[in-house]
């Protein structure tokens, strides 16, 4: 069996793609859908954590209903329609969800340093896909 190597972790990819993609959706959502806004530095990188903290317990009972109440009650009717006809074998209808993820996604998309990113660390997850092929026991 060959020595394993694991690559190494791209930091600076991961760290760009938090900074950049990651932390404004996020602190954004925030503020739309719940109002909360940070006051500097600080309290960003608190919220992070605390979303950190939350994501590990995200199977709890609590924040399965807190996520529940989010957004309004037309906006979540209609998507909730959509999505009904969706499944009935309607023409597929985008939600106002899907909108804004599209949006955002071809925002990002258009900036070289968040794709020069994403290549940068989807090459270390492929790295470690193969490594982990290569460990895999022969079939008998």
């Amino acid at each position: 069996m060959a020595d394993y190597q694991e690559p190494a972790f791209p930091q600076a990819e991961y760290d760009y793609l938090v900074e950049r993609v990651h932390k404004p959706v996020f602190l954004e959502k925030l503020a739309r859908a719940y109002g909360i806004v940070a006051n500097g530095p600080a309290e960003e990188q608190s919220l992070l954590e605390l979303a950190g903290v939350l994501r590990q317990h995200r199977d709890s009972e609590e924040v399965k209903q807190a996520a529940a109440g989010e957004g309004s009650f037309i906006v979540d009717a209609t998507d909730s329609l959509k999505q009904g006809l969706n499944q009935l074998g309607y023409q597929p209808l985008p939600t106002s969800y899907d909108r804004l993820v599209k949006q955002a996604a071809y925002n990002l998309a258009c900036d070289p340093t968040v794709t020069q990113a994403v290549e940068g660390f989807g090459n270390y997850l492929g790295q470690l896909q193969a490594l982990a092929q290569q460990q895999l026991p022969p079939s008998a």
